[in-house]
């Protein structure tokens, strides 16, 4: 997650035609940012971690489970408090330059013992957690969906994405363009589900196709013609959606489970992308197919 080519992507994507996708990139920019800046420069205290070894390496490539659920990584609640409350600054000025209504939110409360103790085992269950809790609390949902889960899912990024981008240099070191097993479905790290796919050159293999978890920042490479959520392999299954005037971004559509993996394909490296802000791009071509599938449906239920 580098500063430089979060920067690029932005300002690449400074004349996105939906409306919708601008405004949320433009609402974002300054926490993608500041993350990029807190992972560059994390304490020595924020994280216990080893790298997998050889043989680790290779069974995280077979789908043993991921590093973080077997306790592998423990993080520092002090330095996580820390994070959070930077970001928090960051993310409400944004929004108040927008005019949102920003909450007084105790963000303390997100990083106890408890929570980041959970959070060193499943990031997934601290989010959820906290969501839960807020609710609970009485947290309106704008103020959840807007305030509390960029904040809360940028600092867990901010603590784990360099060493989730390690293990995955070390997943991609070695290993031969074809395999004799079906590559994870779920992130090596993490555990969380991949929620987009960059398709790009490589030196040795042509375009490959890596998976992305945007919650640690690992990525890891998966099979060009599969579902990314359930594993479906028939070709008759699957299909690219997009949109004439854009080819490189496209939901990767299984017709089997009906999820979607948002793609980009690229012409650079990896390295030169920013997940995170291709996120947003695809996340307005996702929200456009859903809308007139909806719509199809009810067209369909009307006739009948």
């Amino acid at each position: 997650m580098k500063l430089s080519v979060i920067d690029r992507a932005i300002a690449q994507y400074a004349d996105l035609s939906d409306p919708e996708a601008a405004f949320r990139l433009k609402l974002l920019a300054p926490i993608l940012r500041e993350t990029a800046k807190i992972a560059d420069d994390l304490p020595e205290n924020a994280m216990e971690a080893e790298l997998p070894d050889a043989e680790a390496v290779e069974a995280l490539r077979r789908g043993a489970d991921p590093i973080m659920t077997t306790g592998g990584v423990k993080l520092s609640a002090a330095v996580f408090a820390d994070v959070v409350a930077r970001l928090a600054a960051v993310h409400e000025e944004a929004l108040r330059a927008e005019e949102f209504n920003v909450a007084d939110i105790d963000w303390t409360l997100f990083a106890s013992d408890d929570a980041v103790a959970l959070l060193s085992r499943d990031p997934e269950a601290f989010l959820t957690d906290a969501v839960e809790a807020a609710l609970a609390a009485g947290m309106p949902e704008d103020v959840v969906d807007v305030q509390l889960i960029p904040v809360l899912s940028m600092a867990v990024r901010a603590m784990l994405t360099d060493y989730a981008e390690a293990v995955s240099d070390k997943l991609a070191s070695g290993e031969d363009p074809v395999v004799d097993f079906e590559r994870r479905l779920s992130c090596p790290v993490c555990g969380s589900e991949a929620a987009m796919a960059v398709v790009g050159p490589t030196a040795r293999s042509g375009n490959v196709k890596q998976l992305c978890c945007l919650r640690c920042g690992s990525h890891w490479k998966f099979e060009r013609i599969r579902c990314a959520h359930c594993g479906d392999e028939a070709v008759s299954d699957l299909r690219y959606i997009h949109d004439e005037a854009d080819q490189d971004h496209r939901l990767h559509v299984c017709a089997d489970c009906g999820e979607t993996t948002p793609t980009v394909f690229v012409s650079g490296t990896f390295e030169q992308v920013s997940p995170d802000v291709e996120a947003v791009v695809l996340g307005a071509l996702e929200a456009a197919w859903r809308e007139a599938e909806a719509a199809k449906a009810e067209e369909e239920g009307a006739k009948a």
